[in-house]
């Protein structure tokens, strides 16, 4: 029994610093499904429940007669509960009752990455401090593969994964892969001098020898190797974050022997003029996080205090877009803004979603981990970019991001409010957790099979068209209508093979679920078809306001009118295609201006030979 107590939370360990290594690969394998929301759920909880098993274990030796039990096993038994604890469980806690309150149902794959973000913070918590260590290697190990595949992309030798860009490891976009390296960077860097006592007066105890040669070579290799991989990221908030957690760890140390005050100035100098660099580095994309920001700002200060629900954003953003441009039409964002899902600013979209309660609540748990800390690790420096790079960025939209959120704060954990040290209250806590975890755990299973299925069938459905799984699609439509990736999937499927009764409903529920121009003109054609003009003419004008600079909704708004025989209102509409000023020019946008270009003539022929 003892020996298993001793290699079981070990073999532990190391499960889970696989499961953090492989996650980022996983990503790039499952983006476009719900593969790695329910493979994480139940990877998680079945580790979780693994590691409670152990220490229940452990613990009924407490409640054995006539056993001896001392005081520093006693101590190590007693379960210690966080300020971090205390508002997690009250973040959750109102999270889930506003939404059951406003009677918004979210989808299984959803709650499984819930499951799943909390199972990581449980299991960060539960580890010891030398596993935290070995997890915190795990981070950099995973950093550093990132930063090998980067590398291999930007000389060639592997093909990227995104048709615009070069370097993106297995993330998939430069954003999230730079804002993964720079809390990898910051981790190994911060480790490197830490490790050689840079900032030491004294020198290290050990200075010399193989041992001393090796460690400095190796460690400064991966400092390099991570560093020039965040600069090929081409990502300026990664950039931000490193400079930024770097920047806090040597102030640090240097108000040891400066004055703070000189210091302070000098930090304050050197981050304003990083900043304004940044921006003007790229100024378009700072313009547009800009402008993404102004109109998600007024849109959360419609309901400041409780906010509009969790994953509202994708559901609401659009729309407010369209809003902006229909009072602004001559805005000059209209040159650059394209159809967005992420808000790049983490706080910003809590406060939307949540309201002021959900963001204090939120702050209070990021300063529970940071504040009144005699002594700040490598982890709080991590966590440090990590959220810094949220303030420009969308790592909740990017499930290895949004997992090193929970990881990182749960190493940390913040002061102790008190703990439980009676032994039996400890088993029936950790029991009445465990039986909470195996209920999830059937939970993701269950819904993990169900997502399969749903799968396969809408597959089947593009590649045979058949009816009978039209007809099974349409029996369990209510199981899956929630879930944004089977419904983009799904309607795009009936609209291409033109089922359009069942196109309109798919598409109608889309709209509401995540909008955008392509969504819109597809909804506006099925109304078309039904010969539903007005609803058609609807969706078609809140497309083209969305997007001003794109012209097929404009076409689309343009062919409905001379389908009506509208002929004054196809004739402005022809009029704001050719003025409009696209932000690409192609082949398609070339036949637009020349087909609105072809209306205009010949209308200007009809009217002269009216006159003659």
């Amino acid at each position: 029994m003892k020996g298993i107590s001793v290699i079981f939370p070990k073999v532990i360990c190391i499960l889970w610093g696989l499961f953090v290594i492989v996650v980022p690969f996983l990503y790039r394998m499952y983006y476009d499904t719900n593969m790695l929301a329910y493979a994480s759920a139940i990877t998680t909880v079945g580790i979780l429940i693994a590691m409670i098993a152990v220490r229940i274990a452990g613990s009924v030796k407490c409640v054995i007669p006539k056993t001896e039990v001392t005081d520093k096993h006693s101590r190590k038994d007693h379960i210690r509960l966080t300020y971090t604890d205390l508002f997690v469980l009250l973040y959750l806690v109102y999270t889930s009752t506003t939404q059951f309150l406003r009677g918004q149902s979210m989808d299984n794959a959803n709650i499984a990455e819930w499951i799943s973000l909390v199972a990581i913070y449980c299991i960060a918590r539960l580890c010891n401090y030398k596993c935290k260590r070995a997890l915190l290697g795990c981070i950099v190990i995973t950093g550093m593969i990132q930063a090998f595949f980067g590398i291999m992309q930007h000389l060639g030798m592997l093909s990227p994964y995104h048709p615009d860009f070069i370097v993106t490891g297995s993330l998939l976009n430069p954003g999230p892969y730079g804002g993964f390296i720079a809390v990898t960077f910051v981790s190994a860097a911060i480790s490197t001098l830490r490790e050689f006592k840079i900032f030491k007066v004294s020198k290290p105890k050990s200075t010399t020898g193989k041992t001393y040669t090796v460690r400095l070579i190796v460690l400064v290799s991966i400092v390099l190797l991570i560093g020039y991989a965040l600069c090929l990221s081409d990502s300026r908030a990664a950039w931000l974050a490193a400079a930024v957690a770097i920047g806090v760890f040597v102030w640090s140390k240097m108000m040891q022997c400066c004055r703070i005050r000189h210091l302070s100035i000098a930090v304050a100098s050197l981050a304003t003029l990083m900043a304004v660099s940044l921006y003007f580095y790229r100024p378009a994309s700072a313009d547009m996080r800009l402008f993404t920001w102004h109109v998600t700002a007024r849109a959360a200060g419609e309901k400041p205090i409780v906010g509009h629900g969790a994953q509202s954003f994708r559901a609401e953003y659009m729309y407010r877009q369209a809003e902006f441009f229909e009072r602004n039409p001559d805005a000059p964002q209209a040159a650059y803004i394209g159809n967005n899902a992420h808000v790049f600013n983490e706080p910003l979209k809590i406060w939307f979603e949540q309201g002021l309660i959900g963001l204090l609540l939120f702050a209070a748990l990021i300063m529970s981990c940071l504040i009144r800390q005699k002594r700040y690790s490598i982890v709080h420096y991590s966590l440090m970019a990590l959220i810094v790079f949220s303030l420009f960025s969308y790592s909740s939209d990017v499930y290895p991001l949004k997992m090193l959120f929970p990881l990182l704060i749960g190493i940390t954990s913040g002061r102790v409010i008190f703990a439980i040290t009676r032994c039996s209250d400890t088993i029936l806590l950790r029991s009445t957790v465990t039986a909470c975890c195996v209920s999830t755990f059937f939970f993701s299973v269950h819904s993990w099979r169900q997502d399969r299925y749903i799968s396969s069938w809408i597959k089947e459905l593009y590649f045979k068209n058949s009816t009978q799984t039209l007809t099974e699609l349409e029996k369990n439509y209510d199981r899956f209508y929630t879930n944004q990736i089977h419904m983009l999937q799904y309607a795009k499927v009936l609209y291409v093979h033109r089922h359009w009764h069942e196109a309109r409903q798919a598409l109608d529920d889309l709209s509401r679920l995540a909008p955008s121009t392509d969504v819109l003109c597809d909804l506006g054609t099925v109304y078309q078809h039904y010969g539903d003009f007005d609803r058609a003419e609807r969706c078609f004008s809140i497309a083209s306001s969305m997007i001003p600079g794109l012209l097929v909704p404009k076409q689309m708004l343009f062919l409905l009118y001379c389908d009506i025989g509208d002929d004054i209102r196809a004739h402005q509409q022809a009029i704001k295609i050719i003025e409009t000023k696209e932000k690409i020019v192609s082949p398609t946008t070339t036949a637009i201006k020349k087909q609105a270009m072809e209306f205009l003539m010949r209308s200007k022929g009809e009217i002269n030979a009216c006159e003659f």
